[in-house]
């Protein structure tokens, strides 16, 4: 968001790993993409990046719009993924057999993790909403060599994004949104509840049906 009918611009480069040298032709380093749109009478302004090739050579993304600029680097490219589900998915590296692993995190820094509160809440979000917001609560990268943080995410993100990267050579990233106690209908969509009688009635019956 930026302000009303404000013209915002976007960069995206990219730049050679530490491990390389910027010697292969078919390769483009530098300005891989640049736009601009202005935004709409609420701020909301919106780009579409290219497609690009899994790559550990690093990008960075710089928005302006005015005197304000917002730039976000060591961005890798790479397989993303979503894990989502309740206490099996939220069980953590460190209560788990997956904690011996943490000692392979120094090679893992191609491996990123999207972590956000548990309950999805926060001191801004503090009631859930009954439709989608436009961030997650508490919500951050954390990269797969920083073993003191790497214990306490899932253990299933972890050890699947591990192998991944090691079979197929390129960086993973894994958006984790696990919440623990929570029932399976809470994770259907409502067209699903209500298209099938016997689930419908059945959490009527426990009294967690909700009309809204």
């Amino acid at each position: 968001f930026a302000k009303s009918d404000a013209r915002v611009t976007i960069e995206l480069e990219r730049f050679p790993a530490d491990s390389r040298q910027p010697a292969d032709k078919d390769t483009q380093y530098g300005l891989l993409f640049s736009e601009e749109d202005i935004a709409g009478k609420d701020g909301y302004f919106e780009f579409r990046l290219p497609a690009l090739l899994a790559s550990y050579d690093p990008c960075r993304m710089t928005v302006r719009s005015g005197p304000d600029v917002v730039v976000i680097d060591d961005i890798l490219i790479g397989e993303v993924w979503f894990a989502a589900g309740q206490d099996n998915m939220a069980q953590t590296v460190r209560t788990s057999d997956a904690e011996s692993l943490l000692v392979d995190c120094v090679n893992l820094s191609a491996t990123r993790f999207f972590q956000m509160s548990v309950d999805g809440l926060s001191d801004l979000v503090k009631e859930y909403s009954y439709t989608p917001l436009g961030e997650a609560q508490g919500g951050e990268w954390q990269r797969g060599d920083q073993t003191y943080l790497m214990g306490d995410i899932s253990a299933i993100a972890f050890t699947f994004a591990r192998d991944l990267h090691y079979a197929w050579d390129i960086p993973v990233g894994v958006v984790i949104a696990s919440c623990p106690g929570t029932y399976i209908h809470s994770w259907l969509p409502r067209e699903i509840i209500e298209s099938d009688p016997v689930m419908k009635n059945h959490i009527r019956e426990v009294r967690l049906y909700r009309d809204r």
